[in-house]
């Protein structure tokens, strides 16, 4: 399978927002990430961001799964 963890990196905040690491991503995208691939999936991690709209939505097509982890609110205090 291939997969991908989509979350969302709000530019005004440091790091992303205060559920981020210095990676930019969640702190546990990458233990998921990583049990994914334990598992025999391939599974990247992608930045929603909201004016490639389309863009994004032509991307995950690609995939068999897609897992949003994105807290409530980010998407809109991006822009």
């Amino acid at each position: 399978f291939k997969t991908c963890l989509v979350g969302i990196y709000v530019r005004s905040q440091p790091f992303g927002g205060s559920d981020k690491s210095s990676n930019g991503h969640r702190y546990d995208s990458i233990p998921f990430a990583n049990g994914m691939i334990g598992a025999g999936m391939s599974c990247q991690l992608i930045h929603y961001v909201h004016e490639e709209h389309e863009v994004f939505f032509d991307v995950v097509k690609n995939f068999d799964a897609i897992i949003v982890r994105c807290n409530p609110g980010q998407i809109k205090a991006d822009g």
